[in-house]
């Protein structure tokens, strides 16, 4: 297997760290939004553990009042997301 930088887990962080949606992940990565990378993408944040949640997600849990709840079943760590946009 190929080595590269890009898909490194400091990278993948930083490039999240300001990102809404995953195309702004894709194209701060320097890749072609296409279907190819945003399954590139879920790979590697699977792989290195890293839960991103979109803009879309984040609408849904606020609609459904659920977001403290999934995010402290899924990781306690997460619980002071600020949902407030």
């Amino acid at each position: 297997m190929r080595y590269n930088a890009r898909w490194t887990r400091e990278n993948l962080e930083n490039c999240i760290k300001d990102s809404k949606t995953y195309k702004e992940i894709i194209q701060k990565l320097g890749l072609k939004v296409g279907a190819s990378s945003y399954n590139t993408l879920k790979t590697y944040l699977s792989k290195y553990n890293i839960i991103f949640i979109n803009d879309y997600t984040k609408k849904i849990w606020e609609k459904e009042n659920i977001s403290v709840l999934i995010l402290n079943s899924m990781n306690p760590d997460l619980s002071n997301i600020d949902f407030s946009n």
